[in-house]
C-alpha cells in the first residue's frame, strides 16, 4: 500500500467498557503503536514498540496523567507481533516507559518483551506461541500464531475475562489490516489462509455476536488504499454488503483527510469488507468463482497492488 502523504495524524483512545482502553498512536509515517491500560489495576502494556517512542510517551502524559493526577505510571509489557524495525525497534529503549514511576535513568528495569517464540524479537524476554496465555493485570492476553509475514508471527486477544461484555481487542500486526492483509514475505496464501480462518472464527467458541464487540488494531494505516481495492473487486455491486464497502470507504476517506485514525474496526466489519479474510466463506468463494481458498487467496493477493 502507498505511505501516507505528510497529513497530521492524531492519537485516539478505544473504550472497552469500564476493563480497559487502547491508545491508538501513529508513529513513523504510517504505523501504530498501542497502549493498553487495565482499569481495574492500572497496569500498561505498548503492542509494537518502534524507534518513534516519543508519541507514545507524549500519549501516556496527555491521556493518562491528567494535571492534578498522580504522575506514577510505569509499562510493565511490550508486546511484539513480529521482528520488524517498525513493529520491534524501539523494545531496547523500552526503559523509557519506566520514567513515571522510577524516573528513568539507569536502574530503571526494562518491561517484559514479549514475542513469538519462532520469531527471533529484538530484545525478547518473554517468549510465546499458539495456545499461550497470560494476565495483564485483570486482563487476559491469548496468543495466535499467524505465520506469512514473518516466520513467527502473532497475534494478541487481549480481553477482560470477567466482563467479556466489555469487548475483545486483537492485535494484527502486519499479518491483517483492516480491509486487506500483510505481505508474504516469508510465507504463502496457504499459510495466510490459515490466519484468516483463525481470526474469522475467534469467536466460535463464544458465540458470533462477539464479533460485533471485536476491534481490530493493525500495525499500520493502509484503510483507504486496501478499501479501494474491496470496492473495486467485490463483485455483486446491487448487494448490500457493496453499498457498506461504498460508505465505509467515504468515512474512511474523512477520517484520514482530519488525521483521525481509521482503526480499530470490529470483526463483523471486515466479514463484509475485507475479502481477503472473506476467502474462508463458501458463498464468497462461490461469487469470486474460486473453488479454494489458496485460490483465492492467491489470485486476490496478485491482483493488489
Amino acid at each position: 500500500m502507498p505511505i501516507l502523504k505528510h497529513l497530521k495524524r492524531n492519537w485516539a483512545t478505544k473504550e472497552f467498557g469500564g476493563s480497559f482502553t487502547v491508545g491508538v498512536i501513529p508513529t513513523l509515517r504510517d504505523n501504530f503503536s498501542y497502549l493498553i491500560h487495565d482499569r481495574t489495576s492500572g497496569a500498561f502494556a505498548v503492542v509494537d514498540l518502534n524507534t518513534d517512542l516519543d508519541p507514545v510517551l507524549r500519549y501516556i502524559q496527555a491521556e493518562k496523567c491528567p494535571p492534578g493526577a498522580s504522575k506514577a505510571w510505569a509499562v510493565g509489557t511490550i508486546l511484539t507481533t513480529h521482528k520488524h524495525w517498525d513493529h520491534a525497534g524501539g523494545n531496547a529503549q523500552g526503559v523509557r516507559l519506566r520514567g513515571g514511576a522510577e524516573g528513568g535513568g539507569k536502574a530503571a528495569a526494562l518491561p517484559v518483551i514479549v514475542g513469538g517464540a519462532r520469531e527471533n524479537v529484538p530484545g525478547a524476554t518473554k517468549t510465546v506461541r499458539e495456545g499461550d496465555s497470560f494476565a495483564l493485570g485483570g486482563l487476559r492476553v491469548e496468543v495466535l500464531d499467524v505465520p506469512c509475514h514473518t516466520t513467527g508471527h502473532v497475534a494478541y486477544k487481549v480481553f477482560n475475562p470477567a466482563r467479556l461484555e466489555d469487548g475483545i481487542a486483537l492485535f494484527t500486526g502486519d499479518t491483517m489490516f483492516i480491509a486487506g492483509i500483510g505481505a508474504f514475505f516469508e510465507g504463502t496464501a496457504q499459510d495466510m489462509c490459515a490466519a484468516m480462518a483463525k481470526i474469522y472464527q475467534l469467536n466460535a467458541s463464544v458465540g458470533y455476536e462477539m464479533d460485533a464487540k471485536t476491534f481490530i488494531f493493525p500495525g499500520h494505516e493502509y484503510t483507504v488504499g486496501f478499501m479501494k481495492f474491496s470496492e473495486a473487486n467485490f463483485p455483486l455491486r446491487d448487494h448490500a454488503d457493496y453499498h457498506f464497502i461504498r460508505d465505509q470507504l467515504e468515512s474512511y476517506q474523512k477520517a484520514v483527510e482530519h488525521g483521525v485514525p481509521t482503526v480499530p474496526s470490529s470483526l463483523s466489519d471486515e466479514k463484509r469488507q475485507n475479502l481477503f479474510l472473506r476467502v474462508v466463506e463458501d458463498e464468497f468463494r462461490h461469487v469470486m468463482k474460486r473453488e479454494s481458498e489458496v485460490k483465492l487467496m492467491d489470485y486476490l493477493y496478485n491482483i493488489c497492488d
